[in-house]
């Protein structure tokens, strides 16, 4: 069932959006202010500032990023109204506490778009640990089929998910043929007769080539050999939307 869930499914995975919980968030600030007042009067402003800096950061990493430059943006407000001279008003001495408020502002809002940023790599490389699971699972599954050809356009799709891009296949059954046989292979997707070639070249040589091979690295594309137990059933040509992935993918 899980082979056939693969083999039905690859190409459609995405990964759940992660619930956002305000209440982590709401924490931190809590903690924050609280930490605050009771240091008021102990401590100079510029240390009550970097409390609030540090909360922004705990924030960042539940929130969603227009979520937390607002919040950092009303609590640096609040910080002013609260503890900058005069207290109770947003009134700045110029010369002595908007330099410390600008600051915080700036400050508070890059920790917010740095973790914003990392957060959105940890999803696509979740993403993408996931697609490639499924790849592995219907490699496997094509491997003991009877006819892999049947296969042919689900691994289209899988494939070119994975590299965001576009895919062909060349799937024969049986050993490949010795001469260029357009009837001894079933093509799935449109090819040049530059990437038919190709896709004859890996097939028979069993031998990806493109970027990161050690092949004919000039090329743009990828063309992978789909190994059988035996023999090679196919190739497939992937070709990049944009910047080719790191070549261990590969291997």
């Amino acid at each position: 069932r899980a082979t056939l869930y693969a083999m039905t499914n690859v190409g459609n995975v995405s990964v759940p959006p992660r619930t956002r919980l305000p209440w982590p968030g709401v924490a931190a600030w809590i903690a924050a202010w609280a930490a605050m007042l009771l240091l008021d009067g102990h401590v100079d402003l510029a240390s009550l500032a970097l409390i609030l800096v540090l909360a922004s950061a705990f924030v960042a990493l539940w929130s969603p990023l227009p979520v937390s430059i607002a919040a950092c943006a009303a609590a640096v407000l609040g910080f002013d109204y609260a503890f900058v001279p005069p207290r109770g008003t947003f009134t700045v001495d110029l010369r002595h506490d908007a330099l410390l408020l600008v600051t915080m502002l700036v400050v508070t809002w890059l920790v917010a778009l740095l973790v914003a940023r990392q957060r959105e790599r940890a999803a696509g490389e979740r993403l993408q640990a996931m697609r490639a699971g499924q790849l592995l699972t219907l490699g496997e599954a094509l491997r003991d089929a009877e006819d892999p050809r049947a296969c042919g356009s689900r691994l289209q799709e899988g494939l070119a998910s994975l590299v965001a891009g576009t895919a062909s296949l060349f799937m024969v059954d049986g050993p490949a043929p010795a001469a260029d046989d357009p009837a001894a292979v079933l093509e799935v997707g449109g090819l040049s007769p530059d990437e038919r070639a190709g896709l004859w070249l890996s097939l028979r040589e069993g031998r990806a080539l493109g970027p990161g091979t050690g092949r004919y690295e000039e090329q743009d594309a990828w063309y992978l050999p789909m190994r059988g137990r035996q023999s090679c059933f196919g190739a497939a040509l992937l070709r990049f939307a944009s910047v080719p992935p790191d070549s261990d993918a590969v291997r």
